[in-house]
């Protein structure tokens, strides 16, 4: 019986498609992140699904000759979904899914041990991509307070109130140029119990790099980590449930392209600090999208 790490990529077992799709003549991997959003016995998962990746088989270039056309769709509409599997338990495929080439999808899952896909299809060019990877959904307390994986996403507009309002700037690559505003949004769970006061701090900084990198700085070279962050204070949600929040952070324009992570730490009176990582890339290019 598999459990959810087997089906992540780095684990000791990874699954490997050994067929391809009737539907899908080439099936490629996607590099999407599936955020939790905790809601107490549920959680909602959210991921924007990104256009189809680049066919890297290159197998019209190769000259392969054309497989038979075994389509299963009766329309061209590009399609995307978010499906879960459970795993060990009896029941069939979950999800949802919506049309169009790209956007965000989101799916509320009780508690329990899944494997999920991220899939994306264009029927007409015969080309796919899908993401699996295992997710296990644990019971939060309604009185112990939450914090979800934060939604990096780019900022239109005002600051949006609701998360539904939030999906539309929701960004799946978290690539960025300098001088980006990058918007983040969350939800608190567990609170709204007391009054109480929530103190935040949000940080972009470089990514620590590997040994020789901490080397160099330990010893004056290459100059000092770059950091930019805000920190605020709001009251605390005057009722229970999940809350969602979102904030803005300018990106300095002088700054190098490269890995960066962007982290929120929330903290209260009487409770520990919380805290949520996400990587983010700078990258000139970005600007070009």
């Amino acid at each position: 019986e598999t459990e959810p790490v087997d089906w992540n990529p780095g684990s000791r077992r990874e699954p490997r498609s050994s067929f391809a799709a009737p539907d899908a003549m080439t099936v490629l991997p996607i590099d999407v992140r599936v955020a939790q959003l905790p809601r107490g016995d549920t959680t909602l998962l959210v991921v924007f699904v990104p256009g189809l990746p680049d066919d890297t088989t290159r197998l019209t270039a190769r000259g392969y000759p054309p497989v038979p056309d075994r389509r299963v769709h009766t329309d061209s509409t590009v399609r995307r979904g978010l499906f879960a599997l459970p795993l060990g338990e009896e029941g069939g495929v979950v999800g949802a899914h919506e049309p169009g080439a790209r956007g965000p999808v989101t799916l509320p899952l009780p508690v329990g041990a899944y494997v999920v896909s991220v899939e994306t299809l264009d029927p007409a060019a015969r080309h796919a991509g899908r993401l699996r990877e295992g997710v296990a959904i644990v019971d939060h307390p309604r009185d112990v307070a939450t914090l979800s994986d934060l939604l990096p996403g780019r900022a239109r507009g005002t600051l949006p109130g609701r998360l539904d309002d939030f999906l539309d700037d929701l960004t799946s690559s978290g690539l960025y140029a300098p001088g980006d505003t990058i918007r983040v949004g969350w939800e608190l769970f567990g609170l709204g119990w007391t009054e109480e006061r929530l103190d935040y701090a949000l940080t972009l900084s470089e990514a620590r790099g590997g040994f020789f990198s901490r080397l160099g700085r330990a010893v004056g070279f290459g100059g000092e980590a770059r950091v930019v962050g805000l920190e605020w204070s709001e009251p605390g949600p005057d009722r229970t449930g999940a809350h969602f929040r979102a904030t803005d952070l300018v990106v300095p324009a002088d700054w190098q392209e490269g890995d960066y992570v962007l982290r929120l730490e929330m903290r209260s009176q009487g409770r520990g600090t919380l805290a949520r990582d996400v990587a983010i890339t700078l990258s000139r290019a970005a600007t070009r999208r």
